[in-house]
């Protein structure tokens, strides 16, 4: 079914660009 699948990868999608950006608010200044 591709609609599910569209909707699956774009959820997929929206966790990774969320955790990057959750990422960057909450760097710490000693991270690599």
């Amino acid at each position: 079914d591709l609609n599910s699948s569209q909707v699956k990868d774009y959820l997929k999608r929206q966790r990774y660009f969320i955790k990057l950006y959750l990422k960057e608010i909450n760097k710490d200044p000693v991270d690599e």
